[in-house]
């Protein structure tokens, strides 16, 4: 059992929750501000304040996050002991299923998106379920979880330089009033108050749709907690919000206390991608494209209004009028009498101007250049003439891509590791299982008493793989290789196995993932598993002739048409090949 805290104790931690949270503050308004670019101005009120015609910001951020999440993490384990590999097998489905449960992908997704803002923060534990009868008692039901926090409900011991050293870490909930009292039984319960009547006025990401918390209408009174590790002595404790709905309540009073009985590292995860030396905080990639994508906005605004500002006229001089009237009642193409030409004169006001319009395109090749390379990565257009050099750029677009995904599945390691730990040494925690044989397949059950030895025991190496998304053109090209590689060199050998391919099922799956329906009506299957009612159409003969016809058509590349029609802003002289490039579509 937890031991328990002493008044001055808890007061002291307050304090320095206190103040932690306060050094905090320019780092959350740096995450509200960039949250405020990344929706633009039609999200809502509390969205930009200008218009963001070009959200560079954007495109980065989701074309990073499906190269980084785009598929659903599922985890493979291994173990260096044989004995123990029927019961890794039994934790890998178990945990499999329990992260499509929990819909880890969605809090995985939301973690990476934090992480380009200022961090990101993954809490898991056990949460109850409900009870069962064991044994003859009533027990309270775990399962575990992982939910994604952002920084305006988090706080960190910030007088650390390291993750390691800190002295307390936790985050921020909301709570129904009566469920706080029914759980807690701390001496600070008594002064639990409902949010409404606190004081608010704190800018948070959540109030870009919620708006501000004044005047809030609620349903049933809710309370506002903080549940804060303490690694020094391994336990978690609940205290209440203030009077501002943001610090902790300086009472010395606290909620309950617990031990921690999950993994060693604690219940929280950081996913940080450019660590600053001595600091636990992390300079976030959205804080190094801030400068780039404002400027490149506000130029857009200006081209705006120089577009809008663009006019024609016709001046007339004041004994001009008749002539005026002439030119004005006159349809495109009439002959007209005027008595003299010099009374009339054309204006033109200038639009966009050439050399801001020039700049503009330089600073959206700048970006791409200075973020990763974003054309490569988010298959934007062309970057090379021939489609094997494209695809070499794509796969080596930036060592900084490379770099992100090893954070990202370092991260996810550790987060879906401790997920498993909980599965495995809940005592309560009872699943069922389909084992298959062949095409035969039973129910069986992995209870308590099957988890044999201690989890770290095990030495589970745990690998989620599919993280990353994969298109149904690559899953053909993955099967292309499969049969290339290792089905044809050894198809002697397989076939003594009694190994063959199944060259329907085969085409039907490049069919379905090519979206070429056509391929079902150019095949024809005769083996009689598969043969449908109806009349059966001829074969075609197998005598076929091909024509191979190179066609050389010029192409043009993204950066190729940027470079032409900068320089023909500019006003420099250029050899038709340049100017064709303008004109020739990419890809």
């Amino acid at each position: 059992m937890a031991a328990t805290p002493t008044k001055p104790e808890i007061k002291r931690l307050q304090e320095a929750i206190n103040w932690s949270f306060r050094q905090l503050q320019p780092f959350r308004a740096n995450d509200m501000e960039a949250m405020r670019q990344y929706v633009g101005a039609h999200y809502s009120q509390k969205g930009a304040s200008k218009k963001v015609p070009f959200n560079l910001m954007e495109l980065a951020i989701s074309t990073y996050t499906q190269r980084l999440a785009g598929g659903k993490p599922k985890a493979l384990m291994t173990t260096p002991h044989q004995s123990l590999l029927p019961q890794t097998a039994k934790l890998q489905r178990g945990t499999n299923h329990l992260l499509e449960e929990i819909d880890f992908h969605t809090t995985l997704a939301d973690a990476i998106q934090g992480a380009f803002f200022s961090m990101g923060i993954i809490k898991s534990g056990l949460d109850l379920r409900g009870q069962i009868e064991w044994n003859g008692f009533m027990h309270d039901v775990t399962q575990p979880f992982a939910d994604s926090i952002t920084l305006d409900n988090w706080v960190h011991d910030m007088s650390a330089t390291r993750w390691d050293k800190v002295q307390f870490c936790g985050d921020k909930y909301t709570m129904l009033l009566e469920d706080a009292k029914e759980i807690f039984d701390g001496p600070g319960v008594k002064n639990l108050k409902p949010m409404q009547d606190m004081v608010g006025g704190r800018d948070e990401t959540k109030e870009l749709s919620q708006g501000g918390g004044w005047n809030k209408a609620w349903y049933r009174d809710a309370v506002e907690l903080w549940d804060v590790w303490d690694p020094r002595k391994n336990r978690i404790i609940a205290l209440s919000a203030g009077e501002q709905a943001y610090d902790c309540d300086v009472t010395g009073e606290y909620l309950g206390v617990v031990d921690w009985n999950g993994p060693e590292r604690g219940p929280y995860r950081l996913l940080r991608f450019n660590r600053v030396r001595g600091n636990i905080m992390p300079t976030p990639p959205v804080g190094l494209w801030r400068d780039m994508h404002d400027l490149s906005n506000n130029i857009m605004r200006k081209l705006e209004r120089q577009a809008k500002r663009q006019k024609t006229i016709t001046a007339i001089t004041p004994g001009g009028t008749a002539d005026g009237q002439s030119v004005l009642t006159a349809s495109d193409g009439d002959m007209i009498k005027i008595l003299n030409p010099n009374n009339i004169n054309t204006l033109n006001f200038p639009g966009v101007e050439p050399q801001l319009l020039a700049l503009l395109i330089q600073l959206k090749n700048m970006a791409s250049w200075l973020w990763g390379n974003l054309d490569a990565l988010g298959g934007l257009s062309p970057q090379s003439e021939t489609l094997g050099q494209d695809r070499l750029l794509t796969a080596s677009a930036s060592q900084r891509l490379i770099k992100m995904q090893n954070t990202t599945l370092d991260f996810a390691v550790s987060i879906i590791s401790s997920l498993a730990e909980f599965l495995y040494t809940d005592p309560l925690i009872v699943l069922p299982q389909t084992k298959r044989y062949g095409d035969i397949s039973r129910q069986i059950l992995w209870t308590p008493e099957d988890r044999e030895a201690d989890f770290l025991q095990y030495n589970i190496t745990v690998e989620p793989h599919s993280l990353q998304y994969q298109s149904p053109s690559e899953r053909i090209e993955t099967i292309r290789q499969i049969l290339v590689q290792l089905v044809a060199p050894f198809a002697d050998m397989l076939q003594a196995q009694g190994i063959a391919v199944d060259f329907e099922a085969l085409f039907k799956i490049i069919g379905n993932y090519s979206g070429l329906d056509e391929l079902n009506q150019i095949l024809l299957y005769t083996n009689p598993r598969h043969t449908q009612e109806g009349p059966v159409r001829s074969k075609q003969s197998a005598a076929t002739t091909r024509t191979n016809v190179r066609v050389n058509r010029p192409g043009a590349t993204s950066q190729g048409r940027d470079e032409a029609m900068v320089s023909h802003l500019l006003g420099q002289g250029q050899q038709q090949s340049q100017m064709n490039q303008m004109t020739r579509p990419t890809g």
